[in-house]
């Protein structure tokens, strides 16, 4: 076996098993209730990694958006994160509502 062919056996094998991990985050058991505004994020941007359930990826953490909790001071950062990967599936009205209503 060549080099190239062992660079691409082991890019297969990471790629296959991330997505086992975002599989299991997607499919995993539901948000818990007293931690859904931290963990939806998470849950979102597994579902845009896999290109399963966009629609609802991107509506999911809606709510959370206007008002992030106080104890997640990396929320904006994740969406942040999210919009630089998957802005491609975001509306294309979405940069001037980032301007204000």
């Amino acid at each position: 076996m060549g080099v190239e062919d062992e660079e691409a056996q082991r890019d297969r094998g990471f790629r296959a098993r991330g997505r086992r991990i975002l599989g299991r985050i997607v499919n995993g058991p539901r948000l818990p209730k007293d931690d859904w505004e931290r963990r939806s994020l998470l849950h979102a941007l597994a579902r845009l990694g896999l290109g399963e359930q966009v629609n609802r990826a991107l509506s999911d953490p809606e709510p959370v958006k206007d008002r992030p909790p106080v104890e997640c001071p990396f929320f904006l950062r994740g969406n942040i994160d999210v919009y630089l990967q998957f802005q491609h599936l975001y509306l294309a009205a979405l940069p001037a509502y980032a301007d204000g209503p």
